[in-house]
């Protein structure tokens, strides 16, 4: 009987009875050419002439080669044909030629082929389908590493070999190392919040409006939709209005002074600038009083006129709203440096002021 091949590496399979007495030398170079495509690494120096990958008909041959190194030393690049062309091969190239090597089966230009760098590996693949065969590096159609496939990264590694339990996180604990620690089902129900008014709600706590009134720029003084605050000397400054609803009591009580002057023949006491008013004259004047509370609520001051220290004797002339005793405007005490005393008090946003008469030449 006669010996067949078979397709792809062309191992011989002898006939039942062939080659007696050499049929061990058949044998052997058959299991030599199982191990060279199973394990073997092998050369091919590149002339850059008609350079071939070769499998011979029962014979071991380059074309065996698990693992092909490309020497030589090229200044150009090269071809490098596989034959036969209807043999489908696998092989693990790199290319050491010194230029880039283009491999191809069958007939160059009808089929893909795959150049190789020098330096470069593949992994490449043969169809073995006649002169249209088309030659294909594996790993490049997977795509390119750190694509659809990721490169070795030792974060990633230690992340893998560290390992999570239920209810567990990973955390870095230094360049590229992690261990695992606690994260419960309550810190997960923060985590998952979008936005801080959204955390707030999950603690329980007041709103970030309301956490706001506590943003006090300066202990002690009043702020718009801010809480009152005591500074060092446990006072409290308040720049603005306060209305207590229900009874007030305080140990001791403390007006605001301001000194006035008349300007062009007007004296101005702002109501909401003090509660208790001085005046010296220096011209005759005209009193105006502003800024009184809203009708509803009472406002009382406390007005000192005092003469100046000459014998001028100015006269005052009051608003029009005021409301004296009886309807009896009192006069000012003609003497140098007196000082007379006069309170009022409005309900009704200044449409009257009732004033009194304290005192008068006070001295």
């Amino acid at each position: 009987m006669t010996s067949t091949y078979t397709p792809n590496n062309l191992l011989e399979l002898m006939g039942i009875g062939d080659q007696s007495g050499t049929w061990g030398n058949t044998t052997n170079t058959m299991i030599s050419t199982v191990d060279r495509l199973t394990k073997g690494v092998g050369s091919k120096v590149m002339s850059g002439s008609g350079d071939q990958i070769t499998t011979i008909q029962g014979t071991i041959s380059v074309g065996h080669y698990l693992v092909l190194l490309l020497t030589g030393t090229l200044s150009t690049g090269a071809d490098l044909e596989i034959t036969p062309n209807t043999q489908s091969k696998f092989f693990f190239i790199t290319n050491n030629s010194g230029a880039t090597v283009e491999v191809f089966q069958g007939t160059k230009g009808s089929a893909s082929t795959v150049s190789i760098s020098n330096t470069k590996s593949v992994l490449l693949y043969a169809a073995g389908s006649g002169t249209t065969s088309a030659v294909v590096d594996i790993a490049s159609s997977l795509n390119e590493v750190g694509s659809s496939i990721q490169a070795f990264n030792n974060f990633l590694n230690n992340m893998a070999t560290t390992g999570i339990a239920v209810d567990q996180m990973i955390y870095g604990t230094g360049t590229n190392t992690v261990a695992a620690t606690a994260l419960t089902s309550f810190a997960r129900s923060l985590l998952d919040d979008a936005d801080a008014a959204t955390f707030l709600t999950t603690l329980g706590l007041p709103t970030v409006a309301q956490l706001n009134y506590n943003a006090i720029s300066t202990l002690g003084t009043s702020e718009a939709n801010k809480v009152l605050t005591a500074n060092g000397s446990n006072d409290v400054i308040i720049g603005n209005d306060l209305t207590v609803v229900g009874e007030l009591k305080a140990a001791s009580y403390n007006e605001t002074y301001s000194s006035l002057s008349s300007v062009s023949n007007v004296t101005t006491a702002n109501l909401e600038t003090a509660n208790v008013f001085k005046t010296i004259l220096t011209e005759a004047t005209t009193f105006s009083f502003t800024f009184p509370p809203a009708s509803g609520t009472s406002n009382a001051f406390t007005l000192i006129v005092q003469q100046d220290s000459g014998s001028n004797f100015y006269g005052v002339t009051w608003p029009s709203e005021v409301k004296w005793t009886r309807s009896l405007t009192p006069a000012l005490t003609n003497v140098a440096g007196a000082v007379d005393i006069f309170v009022f008090f409005t309900v009704d946003a200044g449409v009257n002021y009732y004033g009194f008469t304290a005192g008068q030449n006070m001295g």
